[in-house]
């Protein structure tokens, strides 16, 4: 029989009654899936509330990036309702213990640190640049987990909610802290990224690729990079303390007032040049970000 291609997992509910797990609690649970494993027919699982995974490799010790005296114990990846995973039996591949912690979108909606959950952009990372975590990091995880476990199985009342949420925000907030350690340990080669970024950035309009591919987007130069979008943004902002949309508008505007002031080149071909399908979206951003018109601006400066 044909395996399918894609299983729906919509709600926590139905993640608990998967795993066979009875708890009250409809938009948190905790699974360790190495002592409960499930297998379905289909090759890929979606799912539809955000998924954190501890994972505990077989060796004790593992080098980072093999050629350093780092020493990695666990792993953290993350995914976001609508994600695409793999199945938890390939998730489990090489490890000694896999722990999930889900929880529903319902629960941020609801909470109070839910106005500021655009702060935690490690959700856009790629599965490659999952948070390695030390000895004393994983112990930290293991804590709070259990304290989640504690509250999950023990007797509902009106704080049981509210408990959650806050060891939720606790491993969130955890995860912010370990990423900037591991960033700071990448230094040198986050650096070179950027730089490297700097250089492409002003390659972008000067060789005609604005004009070939459009206005420039963070995910061109983090395929450049080999990076996701969320993660080479972060990278940018840490490095150079700039938010890379914000620059990216800037340099379109530091190369367009070149060109006004530099060439006779029509308006219309200024935006063409620049990537923009129509003048008229030139000509807005840049009265925006310069206070005037293209028009203007080059009157006022010839």
């Amino acid at each position: 029989m044909e395996r399918e291609r894609l299983f729906k997992i919509d709600t926590i509910e139905d993640l608990n009654q998967l795993y066979k797990i009875d708890s009250k609690c409809h938009l948190v649970s905790l699974i360790d899936v190495t002592s409960n494993p499930r297998t379905y027919s289909a090759e890929d699982t979606e799912i539809g509330f955000y998924a954190i995974f501890l994972k505990i490799p077989k060796e004790d010790k593992v080098k980072l990036n093999g050629n350093r005296d780092e020493e990695v114990v666990a792993n953290v990846t993350m995914f976001t309702p609508d994600s695409i995973i793999r199945q938890i039996k390939t998730e489990m591949f090489g490890c000694k213990q896999v722990i999930g912690l889900f929880f529903s979108p319902e629960l941020i909606n609801g909470s109070t640190f839910g106005r500021h959950f655009s702060e935690y952009t490690f959700f856009q990372y790629n599965h490659e640049e999952s948070l390695l975590l030390g000895k004393e990091e994983k112990e930290v995880m293991l804590a709070i987990f259990s304290r989640v476990n504690t509250e999950l199985h023990g007797e509902e009342d009106r704080n049981t909610l509210h408990i959650l949420t806050d060891q939720i925000k606790l491993v969130l907030d955890y995860c912010l802290r370990f990423y900037d350690k591991q960033f700071a340990n990448r230094h040198n080669q986050n650096y070179q990224i950027a730089q490297q970024f700097l250089q492409n950035i002003n390659l972008y309009f000067n060789n005609g690729t604005a004009k070939r591919l459009g206005v420039p987007t963070i995910s061109y130069f983090a395929d450049l990079a080999h990076t996701s979008p969320g993660y080479f943004s972060d990278i940018i902002k840490k490095e150079t303390g700039v938010n890379i949309k914000k620059y990216l508008q800037y340099k379109i505007i530091e190369a367009a007032k070149q060109l006004l002031v530099a060439t006779n080149k029509p308006i219309n071909e200024i935006s063409e040049w620049l990537g923009f399908k129509y003048p008229q979206h030139f000509t807005r951003l840049f009265k925006h970000e310069a206070g005037m018109s293209p028009r203007d601006f080059r009157k006022q400066k010839k």
